[in-house]
């Protein structure tokens, strides 16, 4: 548990850092990608399937932030 919450400080604290650096509208959808990494790590640590319906949604975010980032 004290590990969780070193990891979810240091996420908190390092979005505060990157919002004040950079572009607001890049990191927060930078930042709102942690369900992605979630199943992303599941797949590689856990080697857990992934539905239609997660790759289509890991698909749709990943093409989001590329469209962001392009703009």
């Amino acid at each position: 548990m004290l590990g969780i919450g070193v990891l979810d400080l240091a996420a908190v604290g390092l979005f505060a850092v990157a919002s004040t650096q950079g572009l607001i509208s890049v990191v927060s959808t930078l930042g709102s990608l942690y369900p992605v990494a979630t199943v992303v790590l599941a797949r590689l640590l856990l080697k857990e399937r992934l539905t239609r319906g997660q790759l289509a949604g890991v698909t749709v975010a990943m093409a989001g932030v590329v469209a962001i980032s392009a703009a």
